[in-house]
C-alpha cells in the first residue's frame, strides 16, 4: 500500500512538472509574483536590479500540488524536489548571500545560525543565463522573488518562532524538481 501511494505521488508530481507554463496552477499556499515588492510579507526583489515586472517577462507557472509538495513538513512546506547539501553560510548576523546557478543549484544552499524571530536578508546573485527565483512558504515568502540572469536581488523575511529547518527553492518550471532546493536552519 505504501509503495502504491509513493508511486501515485511521484506520478502526480511528474505530470504537474511536465504541464509547463501557462497552466494556471499554483502551488498550495504559494503564489508566484514578479513584482518588486511582495505585499504579503517583507520580501523585496531588486537592490537596483531589474526584475521581471520591468522586463516584460511573464510570471512562472506554479508547480502543482501533487506528490511530495502536497505534504507540509512540520517546519513549513516541503520543496518539490530533493535537497542535497551544497555548502553553508552563517546567517546569525541576519544577512547571508547565495548564488543561483544554471546547474539547478543554490550555492551555498544551507543558511545556519538563524535565530527564531530574527529578521533575515538574503542577497540572491543570479550567475546563470536564465531567470531563477526564491520561494519559501515556511519562511513567509509566499511570492517567488525572481532574479533575472546576471542580476542581483534580495529577499527579507522574519524567521519563524519555532526552531527547525525550513526549505526554499526555485519555482521556475522544473528547477525545484531538479534539486534547486536549499534550507534555513532556525535554532
Amino acid at each position: 500500500m505504501l509503495l502504491r501511494l509513493l508511486v501515485a505521488g511521484l506520478l502526480t508530481a511528474a505530470v504537474a512538472a511536465c504541464a509547463g507554463p501557462g497552466t494556471g496552477r499554483t502551488q498550495q499556499g504559494a503564489q508566484v509574483s514578479t513584482g518588486a515588492q511582495n505585499t504579503g510579507s517583507s520580501t523585496q526583489a531588486g537592490s537596483g536590479a531589474t526584475n521581471a515586472s520591468t522586463t516584460g517577462q511573464t510570471p512562472a507557472a506554479g508547480v502543482g500540488t501533487g506528490g511530495a509538495q502536497a505534504a507540509a513538513a512540520a517546519n513549513g512546506a516541503k520543496a518539490p524536489g530533493p535537497y542535497t547539501p551544497n555548502g553553508s553560510v552563517d546567517g546569525s548576523s541576519g544577512k547571508a548571500s547565495i548564488q543561483m546557478l544554471d546547474a539547478m543549484k543554490f550555492q551555498p544552499n544551507t543558511i545556519t545560525g538563524v535565530k527564531p524571530g530574527q529578521q533575515v536578508t538574503i542577497t540572491l546573485q543570479n550567475t546563470g543565463a536564465v531567470t531563477h527565483d526564491f520561494l519559501s512558504p515556511g519562511l513567509g515568502v509566499n511570492n517567488a522573488v525572481a532574479v533575472n540572469a546576471g542580476q542581483t536581488g534580495t529577499v527579507t523575511f522574519t524567521a519563524p518562532s519555532q526552531p527547525g529547518t525550513y526549505q526554499f527553492w526555485c519555482n521556475q518550471p522544473g528547477h525545484g524538481q531538479a534539486g534547486m532546493v536549499g534550507q534555513v536552519v532556525v535554532g
